[in-house]
């Protein structure tokens, strides 16, 4: 899908800016949702495992600059399940919020 997408040099570059645990899938639905450098912005402030429900879920309800800064506040080790849950609970300055003191990592069952 990225291939089709983008050439060679972009899709390694997406590749090597793809946080731990972050499965490809969520990739692939930046790529549909975003443009290339929007993407790579995305990429770069993602601090643990997001997939494809997640980011298509955040972009559903909020803006780019919203989504990247809700993922650039995300704690290390926090699913991206917890963010989708805070932000079906809250608003946008609230989940900003939680997000800025939440230290550890947090699933959404617990949220």
């Amino acid at each position: 899908s990225l291939s089709r997408r983008y050439d060679y040099a972009t899709v390694k570059e997406f590749l090597s800016l793809m946080p731990p645990f972050t499965s490809g899938k969520a990739i692939d639905s930046l790529a549909r949702l975003y443009d290339r450098d929007q993407v790579k912005d995305i990429l770069q402030v993602m601090k643990a495992g997001m997939d494809d429900t997640v980011i298509d879920s955040l972009s559903r309800r909020y803006d780019y600059a919203t989504v990247k800064e809700f993922l650039s506040l995300m704690p290390p080790f926090t699913s991206g399940k917890a963010i989708d849950s805070l932000a079906r609970l809250y608003d946008r300055d609230q989940v900003k919020d939680i997000l800025q003191v939440m230290k550890a990592g947090m699933d959404d069952t617990v949220i």
